[in-house]
């Protein structure tokens, strides 16, 4: 009858309106960033055909990247240090050999690298200038040091003075000292992540609880990060706005330590690496395998070993704080130190201690 024609015209009308609100809803939160463009969404699993393929047969400490030209550089094990070739081979650069290498810093633009040695207590530190190709201890004392975040000419230094820690600015033209901060704390690590800010960690283990503060060189003041956490850990941008952080969770953070989000990953922060858009992770294949009472301890001391995927998490297109964790390829490596350089990324092998590189 004419009652239910009426009715059902309405509700077509009713449902016709509520559809076309919520479309440009929509549209209108999309055009705002606040809700990702369904064109940018990547399906959870994507694999890679391409494999990492090794570009230096020999055994290395640590290597880096100089960013001015894209040269790879390699510490061997002995201290050489070496540029490598197209061929697979490497280029001695310096030839000094070095006992007992502890691992290296390279400058923000990776003309120059700080390396220990000695590690962890004996020894002491030296910068080697890729330009000079000459060699510069730092103060006798040094325990911990960095790079100043945006020069090649500065660093920062913690020497251990008995009942403190002191904080020294080291200039490398006029091989000056100048004391910053006494602080109460020892046996630090220290970064020096951005222009004003120096972030302080504590050695990361499961088995007491660890901290990570920053230090603002311009107020002097002090700020936690994480407080008390088992086996806390960070890796940090290049510019000191985002962090990896992990402390029995991966999570990604700013550099006041706020949570921006918790990632769906077991894995460490020294697994991963940061490009401009994506953050790049190595983590075990069984991520059932990866045992929270012993992560990161037994990795870190080298008696756990595994065989990892590599995940990508995209940091731009996407809902806020949504930041899915993407397989992206098989490494069949134990992947460490992993850097990006355009669309290539490199990483070194803890199973044959060799360099890979994967185009992305």
């Amino acid at each position: 009858n004419m009652n239910n024609f009426l009715k059902i015209i309405l509700i077509v009308i009713v449902i016709g309106v509520v559809g076309a609100g919520t479309y440009f809803a929509f549209i209108f939160l999309r055009e705002r960033g606040i809700l990702g463009d369904p064109s940018e969404e990547t399906p959870t699993d994507t694999i890679s055909e391409t494999v990492p393929k090794k570009i230096v047969s020999e055994v290395i400490a640590d290597y880096w990247i100089n960013r001015k030209t894209g040269e790879v550089y390699y510490l061997s094990e002995n201290g050489n240090i070496k540029k490598v070739l197209a061929n697979g081979t490497g280029e001695i650069v310096s030839s000094q050999t070095i006992d007992n290498v502890g691992g290296l810093k390279p400058s923000f633009d990776g003309t120059a690298v700080l390396i220990s040695m000695g590690h962890p207590k004996a020894g002491g530190f030296a910068v080697f200038n890729l330009s000079s190709k000459t060699w510069q201890p730092l103060p006798a004392g040094t325990v911990a040091a960095a790079w100043d975040s945006v020069s090649s000419n500065r660093l920062i230094y913690l020497k251990d003075s008995g009942a403190f820690s002191q904080l020294f600015y080291f200039n490398l033209t006029d091989q000056k000292s100048t004391e910053v901060q006494r602080l109460a704390q020892k046996d630090l690590e220290v970064e020096w992540i951005s222009q004003n800010l120096i972030v302080f960690t504590d050695k990361p283990s499961r088995q007491y609880a660890s901290s990570i503060r920053s230090f603002n060189l311009q107020n002097k003041t002090i700020q936690t990060l994480i407080r008390e956490g088992a086996g806390a850990m960070i890796k940090w941008n290049r510019t000191g706005q985002l962090g990896i952080s992990w402390s029995g969770d991966l999570e990604l953070i700013d550099a006041t330590g706020r949570t921006i989000s918790r990632l769906d990953l077991n894995t460490i922060p020294t697994k991963c690496g940061f490009s401009d858009s994506q953050i790049y992770c190595a983590a075990p294949s069984n991520q059932n395998s990866v045992s929270s009472s012993s992560y990161p301890d037994d990795y870190l001391k080298r008696a756990l070993k595994s065989n990892d995927d590599l995940f990508v998490i995209p940091l731009v297109g996407l809902s806020a704080g949504e930041f899915p964790v993407i397989r992206l390829a098989s490494l069949e490596s134990d992947a460490e130190r992993i850097e990006i350089a355009g669309d290539q990324l490199l990483f070194l092998n803890r199973f044959d201690k060799n360099l890979y590189l994967l185009e992305l």
